[in-house]
């Protein structure tokens, strides 16, 4: 039996990052977010060759109410 390996698209959730409107969503998408204190710089400098910096907005928000507004944000895209 051969195993497929879906590959997802990384996207990091950051005030600094890209907005979110403004990015073409398609495929197998993933989201990295972090806490209230963020992630270390070691993650942030690793994660600069394998995911998008996307935003929300320049704000902070609690990561519950961030996952809450990019799956609304995604369903009206109909993804």
């Amino acid at each position: 039996m051969r195993k497929t390996i879906k590959t997802a698209k990384l996207y990091y959730l950051h005030e600094e990052g890209k907005p979110i409107t403004k990015v073409n969503f398609k495929g197998n998408l993933a989201f990295i977010l972090g806490d209230h204190i963020g992630l270390t710089k070691e993650d942030e400098a690793f994660l600069e060759s394998i995911a998008e910096k996307i935003s929300i907005g320049r704000k902070s928000y609690l990561t519950s109410h961030v996952i809450a507004y990019v799956n609304i944000f995604l369903d009206n895209l109909g993804i």
